[in-house]
Formats: C-alpha cells, sequence, structure tokens
C-alpha cells in the first residue's frame, strides 16, 4: 500500500466539499486549505482521483513531493494557507531516515504501534524497492 498525497485545486467552493465527499472513503486523510484547495493522502493514483471527480469538474491534481512543497511555502501560499497545508503535513508526516524511523518506534513502545503510514515508510527505508 503506497500512499501519496496530493493537493486539488478546485473552482468553488462547492466542488471542494463535494471532492471532500466523494474522495473521503477513499482517503487516510483529507484536509481542506482554503475553499478552493484540497490536500488528501490516499493510496489511489491521481487519474482514479479524476475518474472518480468526473470530467465535468475542473480541477488540478498535483502530487505533493518534497520540491514542490518548498516551492509552494516559500513562493506561493498565503499566511493562512501555509498554517493550513503545514498542519495536513505533520498529519501525514513519516520517518525520512532510519534514525527518526528507531526514535519514534522507541517513542511509541514498539512498531506495533505505528500508523499504516508510518509502517510503509518504515518498511521502505528499510526494504528499497526498484522504483524508489
Amino acid at each position: 500500500m503506497k500512499l501519496n498525497r496530493y493537493i486539488i485545486w478546485t473552482t468553488t467552493t462547492d466542488n471542494t466539499k463535494v471532492i471532500m465527499d466523494i474522495l473521503e472513503p477513499h482517503c487516510s486523510m483529507v484536509v481542506s486549505i482554503t475553499g478552493v484547495i484540497v490536500c488528501l493522502e490516499t493510496d489511489i493514483s491521481a487519474a482514479r482521483i479524476r475518474a472518480y471527480l468526473g470530467d465535468e469538474m475542473k480541477i488540478a491534481v498535483v502530487l505533493i513531493t518534497n520540491e514542490f512543497i518548498k516551492k509552494l511555502m516559500n513562493d506561493k501560499f498565503k499566511t493562512e494557507e501555509r498554517k493550513n497545508f503545514n498542519r495536513f503535513l505533520e498529519l501525514t508526516k513519516v520517518p525520512e531516515t532510519i534514525d527518526e524511523a528507531l526514535d519514534l518506534i522507541s517513542e511509541r513502545g514498539g512498531v506495533e504501534f505505528l500508523s499504516a503510514r508510518e509502517k510503509y515508510a518504515l518498511d521502505q527505508l528499510t526494504n528499497p524497492t526498484e522504483e524508489d
């Protein structure tokens, strides 16, 4: 189960609400950044997101990468948007190094107490695949 984070821009607040209602069952996390920006964490692809929402809905779906995060935080977001986006990033944070993973395991009291996203990140750190 590979979890990806996406940011979706919509054209109206009503579309944002519809998107959140449709995608929530398919996501581990859905956060509204503003009335027209939604961030989500899911194991479905951007193409599947578009399929669920339909061709008539005008949206932009972008995979959130570390480079993209830096660009958004430095250039694009207003103060309130930055605050809400940071909240989403904190809610979906995973260890990025073996040391961070070991600290988290120690802090939680064992691997069994990690969330699914944290276990996936740990697996990727200890067993990297050809794709990564």
